[in-house]
């Protein structure tokens, strides 16, 4: 009998296949991360942060967020049908009703912040001097019902359901002409989104973007740069989003499906692979999903998020791991759905501060805090298939070598539980293993006498208590 030690690889981050056999690798609230030296291990796994309440503006699924803003330092949320400003410590002030429901979109020109509500086609000029005011003029809807938002070069931007973009006055987002709009015309397809990168507008349409430039003179100052003609569309108009130098979006070509596209400065290429593809292709609310992005303890993060499920990918792990590290998030009190709750995510006071799809909280994400408000975290990675050339093996243990003796406040023993399955689709009932009261670093996770496969194995671990769970190497004995 020839026995094996066998480190498992903890880097690759979700990959369902369409054949669960070839891989049914889980990576949920814990991210990969890869060192940038030598270590014990290629790659490690990191818990997600939680989060703290900041303030609430109230209990009701109707307060929920529909939208947040970063504006001259400080932090605006619309929550229901109201616009707040929140300040560093939580202190809250009402600034008027914002109507419709749905996501809305807001772009600002350092003086003012405009609020589009694409459900109604109505919008709302925010700034310090005047308040909240909507937007009166008739001209603003002459060329159809603003749905998006943007700022380049003086003038807010706005996409109708229609083959027209229009413009506001130079830095007054109060005054429209009805002659001042533009056209996508390369291809048939209607516009759907915008976005401006490096100070070019680009237009995003069902199948095609085009690509704008601001030549000034008289009249309309936006002109199309000619040949610029990218021939994929935008699946979802919330989707795209500023990231890594470039800018990333969920989109589709004419007879494709959805894929999610970094763009290359002339073209685009695909950070998803064939599973975050296939997600995207079995959702049925890819309209309503929206991007977010961050930085967290060196990792650098951009998600999707809608009520199909959030998944996260990971350039600074990619680049390193050489591969697409994507995970996923979820929140275990959201009824009804696999998302992680959060409905907008925006950096102000230093603070991560994020937007809730349940109710009117508003939070922070906390590197240090291992719940979100007050709710556990559930925790699970699966391992690749392992197969033995075809052949039978045994299990002799399985050991995961994690950060032990943290603990919980209690001083209870937090808990790891471990499954596996040997046919891809039905696994054995948990069982735990301690991870060590407070102080006990030397603690071992290991599970011994496994027993036989006659194909292949995946096994999973899963984690909820409140602590930090790292996850350095997972290695087990094969004997064949």
């Amino acid at each position: 009998m020839t026995v094996n030690v066998v480190d498992l690889p903890l880097g690759n981050g979700f990959y369902i296949a369409e054949s669960l056999p070839v891989s049914s690798q889980l990576c949920t609230n814990m991210y990969p991360n890869y060192p940038e030296t030598q270590g014990i291990s290629q790659a490690q796994l990191y818990p997600s942060p939680g989060i703290i309440e900041l303030t609430t503006t109230g209990p009701q699924p109707e307060e929920a967020n529909r939208g947040a803003y970063e504006f001259s330092g400080n932090a605006y949320f619309v929550n229901g049908n109201r616009l707040y400003f929140v300040d560093a410590t939580g202190n809250q002030t009402d600034l008027g009703f914002i109507d419709g429901s749905g996501r809305v979109s807001i772009a600002d020109n350092g003086t003012q912040m405009c609020i589009v509500v694409p459900s109604t086609g109505i919008g709302y000029i925010y700034d310090k001097t005047n308040g909240l005011q909507q937007i009166t003029d008739t001209d603003f809807t002459a060329n159809g019902n603003a749905e998006i938002v943007v700022f380049v070069d003086g003038y807010f931007v706005f996409t109708t359901a229609s083959k027209r973009f229009f413009i506001s006055n130079l830095n007054n987002g109060l005054v429209y002409d009805a002659l001042d709009f533009g056209s996508a015309e390369a291809d048939p397809d209607i516009i759907r989104s915008a976005h401006v990168h490096k100070n070019q507008l680009y237009i995003f349409g069902s199948q095609t973007i085009e690509v704008f430039q601001n030549v000034g003179g008289v009249g309309f100052p936006f002109q199309r740069i000619s040949g610029f003609v990218i021939p994929k569309g935008i699946t979802s108009p919330f989707s795209v989003a500023e990231f890594d130098n470039t800018f990333c979006f969920i989109g589709q070509g004419a007879n494709e499906t959805p894929r999610i596209y970094a763009f290359t400065g002339s073209g685009v290429q695909e950070i998803s692979h064939t599973a975050i593809e296939s997600l995207l292709q079995q959702s049925t609310t890819l309209e309503d999903t929206f991007v977010f992005t961050y930085s967290f303890r060196g990792a650098r993060f951009i998600g999707w998020s809608g009520q199909g499920g959030t998944i996260i990918y990971d350039s600074k792990a990619s680049a390193l791991g050489g591969k697409k590290v994507w995970h996923q998030r979820t929140s275990s009190n959201v009824e009804g759905s696999t998302r992680w709750r959060i409905s907008s995510l925006i950096t102000a006071y230093d603070k991560l501060l994020v937007g809730d799809s349940v109710d009117g909280r508003i939070g922070v994400l906390e590197s240090d805090v291992y719940t979100e408000y007050g709710n556990n975290i559930n925790r699970v990675f699966r391992t690749i298939t392992l197969e033995n050339n075809s052949m039978p093996a045994y299990f002799g243990y399985f050991e995961v070598i994690a950060e032990t003796g943290l603990g919980l406040p209690d001083n209870t023993d937090p808990l790891i539980g471990m499954t596996y399955s040997d046919d891809a689709k039905n696994y054995i009932s948990t069982r735990y293993r301690s991870a060590g009261k407070q102080g006990e670093y030397s603690r071992k996770i290991r599970w011994q006498q496994l027993g036989r496969t006659s194909r292949w194995r995946i096994f999973e671990i899963s984690m909820s208590d409140p602590i930090r769970w790292v996850i350095n190497k997972i290695t087990m004995e094969i004997q064949s």
